[in-house]
C-alpha cells in the first residue's frame, strides 16, 4: 500500500485486529468506504487471519501481516493514486493467500537493497483511510458508539489534523460517540471527526461497542454478515463480487 507520504515506521506493536463485526458495521454505517475499489481490496486483504500478497502487476506488490501489523510494499506512490482514482486499473490487481514461512522473505524482496520496507499496518491504513476519504460525507444519519484501545502514533501518522490528538485523548479516557464529540467541538467540521471515527475503526485500533437498548440490538442484528474465504489465487472481480453481494 506504500500510502501516500512518508510511510509509518515498523514499531513492535500488538496484532492488528479489525474484525468481522466492527467491519460490518463500519460498512453498513459507511458504505461509501466500500465504494472505493482500492479501498474495498484493502479491506479484503485485512480480514484474512493469514498474511497475503496484493499483486497488482509483475513487479508490484503489497504483502500484509496482520498478526505481525506490519505491511511491506514497492508500490509507487503514483500507481497507488491511480488505483484510488481509476476503478479499472483495480481490476488488474490479484490477491494470493501466502505462508508464515514466506511472509518475511517476500517483504525482503521488495527492496532492492534488502533494506526492510515493513512498516506499522494499523497507521498505514488510518493514512490511507483518510487520504481516500477526506472529501467524502460520513456517518451523516447514524450515530456510533466505540472504544478507542490505542493511542494513534501521530509521529508515524503524518498530515492530521491537530484536533484527532484532542478527540484521541478524550477517546482514550472512556468511550466515546460520534455525535457526542461533534457537540463537544461545535466549531469544527463534523465531517472531519466522522473521518476520524472511521479512520480508527479501520485502522482496529477502536472497537464498536453495541448497546443493550432493544431498538438498538435490533439494528445492530440486522447488519450485513462478512464471510470470505482465503483463496491461493483470486481475481479482485470475483473477489468484489463475493464481498458486495
Amino acid at each position: 500500500m506504500n500510502s501516500l507520504g512518508n510511510g509509518a515506521q515498523l514499531l513492535a506493536v500488538t496484532p492488528f485486529t479489525l474484525t468481522e463485526f466492527n467491519y460490518a458495521y463500519l460498512i453498513a454505517a459507511a458504505p461509501e468506504l466500500k465504494e472505493n475499489h482500492y479501498l474495498a481490496l484493502t479491506y479484503q486483504c485485512l480480514l484474512y487471519p493469514k498474511s497475503t500478497e496484493l499483486r497488482i502487476a509483475t513487479h508490484a506488490t503489497t504483502v500484509f501481516c496482520p498478526i505481525e501489523n506490519w505491511v511491506a510494499s514497492n508500490v509507487s506512490k503514483a500507481l497507488v493514486s491511480r488505483m484510488i482514482n481509476h476503478e479499472m486499473m483495480v481490476k488488474l490487481a490479484k490477491v494470493l493467500q501466502i505462508s508464515d514461512d514466506t511472509q518475511k522473505k517476500r517483504a525482503l524482496e521488495l527492496s532492492s537493497d534488502q533494506s526492510d520496507k515493513r512498516k506499522a499496518l494499523d497507521a498505514e491504513v488510518w493514512r490511507l483511510v483518510f487520504y481516500v476519504m477526506r472529501d467524502k460525507p460520513l456517518l451523516s444519519n447514524v450515530d456510533v458508539r466505540f472504544q478507542l484501545n490505542r493511542f494513534p502514533n501521530f509521529t508515524r501518522i503524518h498530515g492530521m489534523p491537530d484536533l484527532y490528538i484532542q478527540l484521541s485523548l478524550l477517546c482514550m479516557r472512556q468511550p466515546q460517540t460520534l455525535k457526542g464529540l461533534q457537540s463537544l467541538f461545535p466549531k469544527k467540521n463534523s465531517q472531519l471527526i466522522a473521518l476520524f471515527v472511521c479512520c480508527a475503526l479501520s485502522s482496529g485500533m477502536a472497537t464498536v461497542l453495541t448497546t443493550t437498548n432493544p431498538i438498538e440490538k435490533t439494528k445492530t442484528e440486522s447488519l450485513p454478515v462478512f464471510t470470505h474465504k482465503p483463496a491461493r489465487s483470486r481475481s479482485f472481480l470475483r473477489s468484489l463480487l463475493d464481498k458486495l453481494f
